[in-house]
């Protein structure tokens, strides 16, 4: 029990360091400035330059958009893995719940069955069990 409680700690523990490094990413997207030659300026005013001065910005703003956009997708897929976690959380819980609700009344039932208590403390223990779900 104990073991799954750690494995269970790593995952969430994973799961933000995820959304972190996904954020960081993010962040560094947006703040991307690449590095500029000396004579950039100079140079893309000859005809022949600013062509290929043009270019190289516009792959510069593909590499921007390209790290933004795996930041986000890394952040999504940490926040998804989170709800994932969550709902089956959620999940477990109302089946383990029905299940023991279910095996305590098995019991009542072959208790009352062995004759071992009376049709009316089975009534009265079922309607206990039941009003606790």
């Amino acid at each position: 029990m104990e073991e799954k409680k750690t494995k269970n700690k790593l995952i969430k523990i994973s799961d933000i360091i995820v959304i972190i490094i996904g954020i960081v990413i993010l962040i560094f997207g947006l703040n991307y400035i690449p590095e500029k030659e000396e004579n950039s300026w100079s140079s893309s005013y000859h005809i022949g330059e600013s062509k290929k001065a043009q270019e190289e910005q516009e792959e510069e703003i593909k590499v921007q958009n390209t790290i933004i956009i795996v930041g986000f997708a890394i952040t999504v897929f940490g926040v998804a893995c989170i709800i994932k976690r969550v709902l089956d959380k959620k999940d477990t819980k109302f089946e383990k719940n029905d299940n023991s609700t279910s095996v305590k009344i098995k019991e009542l039932q072959k208790m009352l069955n062995e004759k071992i208590i009376t049709e009316k403390e089975y009534e009265k223990k079922k309607k206990e069990i039941l009003d606790k779900m």
